[in-house]
């Protein structure tokens, strides 16, 4: 009888030890996550000094606010406030494990060497980049399935595998992404700081600040890249296929709207530059080529006269104020380092005794002028320039150890 008795009082109090426990299990998936990053943070220098502190904190929030959760339950029972809450920090907890396993997993893959030095060429790539505007903005790359910036740890995804040396220039925008999220710049005639943001929120035609920030990134890229950068968009990325009109929820913008970026960024270097340079000559290339690849498509996939004539004065905007801000960063052809550089990575200069000293930035252009050109007369892409290219960008980052 006394077993019947309580019976009602158990199962009054059943839910609420129920998600007592569900609570529980979520924040021991905390516990595993935060041993598992601590187990990898010191493989890689550079990720266990930017994103052990990001990611301790997210864990340590998170563990937090269900802590907060279970006592509230555990003293006024479930309602359907807390029951809401329940889910969304269920959800918070799926993201927060995801990502350390995701990111212990992407630098166990370095340390194996799955990646075949991707991520390393790629950690110099940006560093470079970030030398040119402030050194501190440098972040690690690990592997993933697709290249982005993940702002809660400060890491950089880059797609494995991918194209190689072909695909390297894409981690520019990667970069850009790292320069919207941390840069600011001087004010003198207000004396503040004035973050990137501005160039990010305003003037991208119809849309969101998602994809108004992908298109920055593109503008940006190009800006510190030059050819090498609108190239591998136009003729590795862009689908001339792809619908014009962005969802509602997307992140990224219409590819269509990405080469107009690209383009226009690319024609305001032209324009500074003598055609000595190679720049107005690939500039007219890449325009034709994107130009020859959507004449294939129907003409409802591209954009509307209105849209591009938008996105190339906001371009143009773009240039205007990274070049006031952001001057040293700008990309400049250095027509005989290049040559220099095109003749060894196709083999005119066997020897790695006589390569040229040159950065990764011209690196990659020498890389894609000379596949360019051989497009163009219709050769056959210099034997082993690929690996030239990674060997020469070794030794750049050898130099500045």
């Amino acid at each position: 009888m006394a077993d019947n008795e309580a019976a009602p009082e158990l199962l009054e109090r059943a839910p609420t030890q129920i998600f007592l426990g569900r609570v529980a299990l979520q924040r021991d998936r905390l516990l595993a996550a935060g041993a598992a990053a601590d187990r990898v943070a010191d493989e890689i220098p550079a990720f266990g000094h930017v994103t052990r502190a990001a990611l301790k904190a997210a864990l340590r929030e998170t563990d937090q606010a269900l802590a907060e959760l279970a006592e509230r339950i555990d003293r006024r029972g479930l309602t359907d406030t807390r029951l809401e809450r329940f889910a969304m920090l269920r959800t918070a907890t799926d993201r927060v494990v995801g990502e350390c396993f995701a990111l212990a997993a992407g630098v166990l893959t370095r340390k194996a060497g799955l990646d075949g030095d991707a991520c390393r060429e790629a950690d110099e790539f940006i560093a470079e980049l970030a030398s040119l505007i402030n050194p501190s903005l440098a972040r690690p790359t690990v592997p993933g399935e697709e290249e982005f910036l993940h702002r809660g740890v400060d890491v950089i995804r880059r797609r494995l595998p991918d194209n190689g040396v072909w695909d390297l220039a894409v981690m520019a925008h990667e970069f850009g992404h790292v320069l919207v999220a941390h840069h600011q710049r001087w004010d003198t005639t207000n004396d503040a700081k004035i973050d990137m943001q501005s160039m990010v929120e305003e003037g991208w035609a119809a849309y969101p600040r998602a994809p108004s920030e992908e298109l920055f990134c593109d503008a940006f890229a190009t800006f510190v890249l030059g050819p090498a950068y609108a190239a591998a968009l136009v003729l590795h990325r862009l689908d001339p296929a792809e619908q014009t009109a962005p969802a509602s929820s997307g992140t990224h913008p219409p590819d269509a709207a990405r080469a107009v970026v690209v383009l226009e960024a690319l024609g305001r270097l032209a324009v500074e530059e003598t055609s000595e340079t190679r720049v107005p000559l690939l500039h007219q290339y890449l325009t034709a080529a994107w130009a020859s690849l959507q004449a294939q498509s129907p003409a409802s996939l591209r954009l509307s006269d209105d849209d591009h004539l938008s996105l190339t004065m906001r371009t143009r905007r773009a240039h205007n104020d990274l070049a006031r801000w952001l001057e040293p960063a700008q990309f400049h052809w250095p027509s005989m380092t290049i040559q220099e550089v095109r003749k060894h990575l196709e083999g005119q200069q066997p020897t790695a005794g006589s390569a040229p000293r040159a950065t990764i930035r011209e690196v990659l252009n020498a890389a894609w002028l000379s596949r360019v050109e051989a497009w163009q007369t219709n050769c056959g892409l210099a034997e082993g320039l690929e690996t030239r290219a990674r060997e020469a960008i070794c030794r750049t980052a050898q130099r500045n150890e």
